[in-house]
């Protein structure tokens, strides 16, 4: 990314002050990629693909049922760089079906995930080449669950504070500006395929989601 497309991006989340991951770019981010999958899923985004990988593990109870585009080695050499904690399986957890994987544009993003299996990571979502080559190396993830309690679990550990029953609110962290970074960049990315795809049938949602207030205009 060049330094200006650069300030353009970061300039907005730094000035805003958002220091949560809960911050209102990831949020509309959420919001527009559950309407376009449907109310089955929910979606909760982690600025680090490492973390949101390792999470997607751990949530999952382990990689017995996995499918996807890295081999098992890349994801055990992942869980070791976390001393292996996140890729122990929960033994209150049964082994789930997972899939995991990178660089998924937006049109086959339904094909990739599906009712069926409760935990899907997505490591980067384009729309075009140029959008593939920079998210790549935003390097985020996004998790689709099936499951309404998981989805707790997921932002709540996003947030540093456990994966406890009590955990339902999180509070500001310094996470919260490279989190800021990755949705506006996102809100970007699925500002142009609504335009394409139209996405949000109200018009009304449609300004909300995508209007000028979130667009970046990296790749114009």
């Amino acid at each position: 990314m060049q330094y200006d497309e650069y300030l353009t991006c970061v300039g907005p989340c730094v000035a805003e002050g958002n220091f949560t991951n809960h911050g209102p770019f990831i949020t509309k981010c959420e919001e527009l990629l559950t309407h376009y999958l449907g109310k089955n899923y929910h979606i909760a985004i982690y600025g680090s693909s490492t973390i949101g990988t390792a999470v997607g593990i751990w949530l999952a109870g382990g990689l017995e049922k996995y499918e996807g585009s890295y081999s098992i080695a890349e994801l055990y050499s992942l869980l070791e760089l976390l001393d292996g904690s996140s890729g122990t399986p929960d033994i209150k957890r049964a082994n789930n079906a997972i899939r995991i994987y990178k660089n998924v544009s937006l049109e086959d993003l339904p094909k990739r995930i599906s009712v069926e299996v409760p935990v899907c990571v997505i490591n980067g979502v384009f729309n075009t080449e140029l959008e593939l080559q920079y998210h790549s190396e935003l390097n985020y993830s996004v998790l689709v669950l099936t499951d309404a309690e998981q989805y707790q679990e997921a932002v709540s550990m996003r947030s540093s504070y456990g994966a406890g029953d009590s955990v339902t609110n999180v509070i500001a962290t310094l996470n919260g500006r490279p989190s800021e970074l990755v949705g506006r960049s996102l809100l970007n990315v699925l500002e142009r395929f609504d335009q394409k795809n139209q996405l949000i049938d109200n018009p009304k949602n449609r300004q909300e989601f995508c209007g000028t207030k979130f667009s970046t205009q990296l790749f114009s």
